[in-house]
């Protein structure tokens, strides 16, 4: 896997991975943690989203990347993970593998272990 963008500030972790010739956007909230996983069609920039996050703090970057992504993948605590189109094991290899390579607070890291 290849991490082609990253974006961090003390509430998200934004990505753009590759794997396998497939790319997609993986969206973390800290404060959930929660986690959005969208698989591209078409390569998408995730810089006007992160700057118009930090230029404005009614934006919701989550709302904004659902409504971009036909096929999705989304962990909330406590409940079922959703999967329109990724499924667990996808979204599991892929967030791991971006846990390993990326600096994310340790209580993420704790978070994600405990869920699987």
């Amino acid at each position: 896997m290849q991490i082609t963008a990253y974006f961090r500030d003390t509430r998200y972790v934004l990505a753009a991975l590759a794997e396998n010739e497939r790319r997609y956007v993986a969206l973390c909230n800290m404060d959930g943690p929660s986690w959005f996983l969208g698989r591209e069609s078409e390569p998408l920039d995730l810089a006007p989203f992160w700057r118009k996050h930090e230029q404005d703090e009614t934006y919701c970057i989550p709302c904004e990347l659902m409504l971009v992504f036909d096929e999705q993948w989304i962990s909330v605590p406590n409940e079922l993970p959703l999967e329109m189109g990724i499924d667990t094991e996808t979204a599991q290899m892929l967030i791991g593998a971006l846990l390993d390579r990326m600096p994310i607070p340790d209580m993420v890291q704790k978070e994600w272990i405990e869920s699987r």
